[in-house]
C-alpha cells in the first residue's frame, strides 16, 4: 500500500514536470550570448568612426528590453561583432527577436533589420546591416526643347537624387535665377549676325547635408527669329523690266518661297525675275525648323510708261506706329489745271503708307482724304519710270459728316454717338476718330481742337 502511494507521488511529480515544461520554452544557459556580427554600411558607404550599432531583445516573458551596444572604429567599423546577453530575468528563449539600430555621429537611431536569437553554443550568427537614408544630392536635370527660334520656352525637370530640399537655376542669359523644382523659362534674347546663341545651364540641389551643383555646357541653342524681308532693284522701267531681288530674311532659313505676283515663283534665297508692263504684288515666304514667316510688298513692281507714288499719311490721336489704328481708306483725288485726272481708293498700312503705281510723268495737284479727317494738298513731279515719295500734312480729325469741314453737324453727330461701341444702337464709327473702338473723350477733344476748319482740297 505505501509502495503504491509512492508510486503514485511519482507519477504525479513527473506529470506536473511535463505540465510546466509544455507551457514554458526551453531557456538557454546564461553564460551563453547570441553572437552577431556582419557588414554595416549606410548609402553603400561604410560608415564613419563612432557609429554605434544597437541590438536588444524583447519578449513576452520580459515586459521590457535591455540594450547592448557597438562602437564602429578603425580599418574594421565596415564590421560591426556584437554578443546579445541573454542572461536576464532568467535567460532567453529560443525563436525571441533580436532588434537593432544604428546611429551615425550626430544623428539620430534608425531602425535595422532585426533577427531571431538562437542558441549556436557561441557561434557567430551573420546578420548584415545594410542601411538607407538621407545623403548629399547629386544634381542632375533634363529640359526640352534643347533648340528653335527665339522666343524659345524650356520646360526644365529636375532628376537630382539624394532628396534635395531646395534649388538654384541658372539658365545662363543673365536673367535671374529660379527656385522651383522644376521651372520653365523663355529664351528672349536676339541672336546678332543672324547666327544661333547657346547657352549653359546650371543646378544646385541642397538639404541639410550639403549640396551639389550639375552645368551643361553651351545646353540651349536659340536661333534668330523667321522673319522675312527682302528687296529689289529696280522697282520700276518700261518693259521687259528684269528684277533682281535680294533676301534679308533673318532665322535659320531652309525653304525659301518667292511669289512674283505675276503666276511665277522661285526657290532659291536671291532669285531674278523678268516682268512684263503691268504692277505686282511681291510675296516670300521662308520656312525653317522653328516654322515659317511670310510679308507681302503690294504694288512692289511697276512695269510700264509712268511712276509710282508712295505717300505717307500721320493721323491724329493714334498710338505711335507701328499700330493697327493707323489703317485706314484713303481717297486720292489727282489734279491737273483744275481738272480731276485721276482718283484711287487706297489703304494705308500700319505706319499710315501707301502706294499708287502707273502714274504718268507730270505735275500734279494731288489730294487726300478720310472718312473722319480733312483733306491735305500737296504738289507732285512725277516722274516716268521712278518712284516719288510724298509726305502729306497730317490729316485732322473730327469731319464725322465727311463733308471736308469740321462744324455743328459734326458736334451733333458726336453729341448722338458719345459713350457708345460697336453693336450699340446710337454707334456711328465716323465719330470713332482715334480708332480707339469707342466715342469718348479722346475723340471729344480732337473735334474740339480742330473746330471750325475746313480742307485744302485744290478748288479750280
Amino acid at each position: 500500500m505505501e509502495i503504491a502511494k509512492r508510486r503514485l507521488l511519482l507519477v504525479t511529480v513527473v506529470a506536473i514536470v511535463a505540465l510546466l515544461g509544455l507551457a514554458f520554452p526551453a531557456t538557454v544557459s546564461a553564460s551563453t550570448p547570441c553572437r552577431f556580427a556582419g557588414w554595416v554600411q549606410f548609402n553603400n558607404e561604410n560608415v564613419p568612426d563612432g557609429t554605434v550599432i544597437t541590438a536588444w531583445l524583447e519578449g513576452p516573458y520580459r515586459g521590457t528590453w535591455t540594450a547592448y551596444t557597438y562602437v564602429a572604429s578603425g580599418f574594421l567599423r565596415s564590421r560591426y561583432s556584437l554578443d546579445v546577453d541573454p542572461a536576464w530575468l532568467g535567460g532567453a528563449y529560443e525563436g525571441e527577436t533580436v532588434h537593432f539600430s544604428v546611429t551615425l555621429p550626430g544623428g539620430v537611431p534608425m531602425p535595422a533589420p532585426s533577427a531571431t536569437w538562437t542558441n549556436y553554443g557561441g557561434a557567430f550568427v551573420w546578420h548584415d546591416l545594410y542601411l538607407t537614408g538621407p545623403q548629399v544630392p547629386v544634381a542632375d536635370f533634363s529640359g526640352t526643347p534643347l533648340t528653335c527660334c527665339a522666343p524659345l520656352t524650356v520646360s526644365f525637370t529636375d532628376l537630382s537624387t539624394g532628396v534635395p530640399t531646395s534649388w538654384e537655376w541658372d539658365f545662363g542669359d543673365g536673367s535671374a535665377p529660379s527656385f522651383a523644382q522644376n521651372p520653365t523659362h523663355t529664351y528672349t534674347e536676339p541672336s546678332t549676325n543672324n547666327t544661333a546663341v547657346s547657352y549653359s545651364v546650371s543646378l544646385k540641389a541642397t538639404n541639410a547635408l550639403g549640396f551639389d551643383t550639375e552645368v551643361k555646357t553651351g545646353y540651349i541653342t536659340v536661333h534668330p527669329p523667321l522673319k522675312a524681308d527682302f528687296t529689289a532693284t529696280p522697282k520700276s522701267g518700261p518693259p521687259p523690266l528684269n528684277v533682281n531681288f535680294t533676301d534679308l530674311s533673318t532665322g535659320n532659313i531652309t525653304i525659301w518661297d518667292w511669289n512674283f505676283g505675276d503666276g511665277s515663283h522661285s526657290s532659291v534665297p536671291n532669285p531674278s525675275h523678268s516682268y512684263a508692263a503691268g504692277t505686282y504684288n511681291v510675296t516670300l515666304t521662308i520656312t525653317g525648323q522653328c516654322g515659317s514667316d511670310t510679308t507681302t510688298k503690294q504694288s512692289y513692281i511697276f512695269v510700264g510708261v509712268g511712276g509710282i507714288l508712295k505717300g505717307h499719311v500721320d493721323l491724329q490721336g493714334r498710338p505711335a506706329p507701328p499700330d493697327a489704328s493707323w489703317i485706314t481708306a484713303l481717297n486720292v483725288t489727282f489734279w491737273q489745271s483744275g481738272v480731276v485726272v485721276r482718283t484711287e481708293t487706297v489703304t494705308t498700312n500700319n505706319t499710315g503708307d501707301f502706294t499708287i503705281p502707273g502714274v504718268a510723268a507730270g505735275t500734279y495737284n494731288i489730294s487726300v482724304k478720310s472718312p473722319r479727317a480733312l483733306s491735305e494738298l500737296e504738289t507732285v513731279v512725277m516722274v516716268s519710270g521712278t518712284t516719288t515719295s510724298v509726305d502729306f500734312d497730317t490729316l485732322r480729325e473730327g469731319d464725322a459728316t465727311n463733308d471736308d469741314a469740321i462744324a455743328l453737324d459734326d458736334y451733333a453727330a458726336l453729341y448722338f454717338a458719345y459713350g457708345s461701341e460697336p453693336g450699340d444702337g446710337n454707334w456711328n464709327d465716323n465719330c470713332d476718330f482715334n480708332r480707339n473702338g469707342a466715342v469718348d473723350l479722346g475723340d471729344y477733344a480732337l473735334l474740339y481742337s480742330n473746330y471750325g476748319q475746313t480742307g485744302d482740297c485744290y478748288a479750280p
